[in-house]
């Protein structure tokens, strides 16, 4: 017997290499396969379909991938909204207690001077 394996042993030997990782038998239906499940079928379908499969799923990972972004951008567009409506509120909230003020001390505060003045702080804080 030649010390070299024949060609049908490399063959097996190949054959094994391939699919290792492979998992037998198909997830259930409403369930996403495994990666070892995926794997097997790509070996089961004809090389074609096969490539169509693979494009498939980068282009749904691309997909999914630019959703995610854009998921990303619009949170931080809510957050900075959300943080200039917290800030619109303070501004009134401290607008409203100004008022009143007035409504209670209309002498405190005779000057238009004195209450652009005031109501310029509040508007800068």
């Amino acid at each position: 017997m030649s010390e070299r394996p024949g060609v049908v042993e490399v063959a097996f030997a190949e054959l094994k290499r391939l699919r290792e990782g492979e998992e037998p038998g198909y997830a259930v239906p409403e369930a996403e396969p495994t990666p070892g499940q995926w794997y097997r079928r790509l070996h089961e379908v004809p090389a074609g379909h096969r490539l169509e499969m693979i494009e498939r799923m980068f282009s749904l990972a691309r997909s999914e991938l630019q959703s995610r972004l854009e998921l990303s951008d619009q949170l931080k567009r809510i957050e900075d909204l959300e943080a200039v409506g917290r800030r619109q509120a303070s501004v009134i909230d401290s607008l409203v207690d100004y008022v009143k003020v007035l409504h209670r001390d209309p002498e405190r505060f005779m000057s238009q001077e004195a209450v652009a003045d005031e109501i310029s702080a509040i508007l800068s804080q």
